[in-house]
């Protein structure tokens, strides 16, 4: 390997070093910051506890008596008549004249 290849290896080996650092650094702040929230944590939870006690409660209660049914009515016939359709005169073919002289305007 060429002395200039060796180099630019190590160059860039080093700056990969300097990251890993500053990317460990970064990590472990974020890891003291969290311990802030655990106080957060604890309420959401006590929150969660007090809504999971009251939905067993609900469970536990009998839901009050439904109102009782009324008797079964039939429903009234319905008779549909429809009116017969008459058009007047008869059907006009294509090859008739129109009263305008055959026409369409």
């Amino acid at each position: 390997m060429k002395r200039r290849h060796a180099l630019l290896t190590s160059l860039l080996l080093g700056l990969a070093v300097v990251a890993g650092a500053l990317a460990l650094t970064r990590t472990m702040a974020l890891g003291q910051h969290a311990s802030a929230g655990d106080a957060q944590i604890a309420r959401r939870a006590a929150q969660l506890d007090r809504a999971e006690a009251q939905v067993r409660r609900l469970r536990a209660e009998r839901p009050p008596a439904l109102p009782a049914a009324p008797a079964a009515q039939s429903a009234p016939r319905v008779v549909v008549v429809r009116a017969s359709q008459s058009h007047g005169e008869p059907y006009e073919h294509e090859g008739d004249e129109h009263e305008d002289g055959g026409h369409d305007d």
